[in-house]
């Protein structure tokens, strides 16, 4: 495989780790969170399989979806810690749950 396709390959899995880990921290938080948030990670969740199918590609253009999707999930998850900050149940439930995380 070429330098370019190597590297390629580096920013494809490493898109697809951070993406892995984004995914795991709403799905903990989801847990104790609100059917909206719960509703719209239904519709969000499956892009993660786009992603990975993409990555094993591992093209240029399957580097732009994989970061799309990363970007999407990122979203996702500031808007659902929002709901956090002003809801104290989310607040209060998700304090174990970070610490064990750290």
């Amino acid at each position: 495989m070429s330098d370019l396709g190597n590297n390629v390959r580096k920013t494809v899995d490493e898109a697809i780790a951070e993406l892995e880990q984004v995914a795991d921290e709403i799905r903990v938080r989801l847990h104790l969170g609100g059917m909206d948030a719960k509703d719209a990670w239904r519709k969000l969740e499956p892009q993660i399989e786009h992603a990975r199918q993409h990555a094993r590609e591992a093209t240029d253009a399957s580097s732009n979806t994989i970061q799309d999707v990363l970007d999407s999930f990122k979203k996702f998850k500031a808007s659902f810690l929002g709901e956090e900050k002003t809801n104290p149940e989310l607040r209060r439930g998700n304090a174990s749950s970070e610490k064990a995380a750290s």
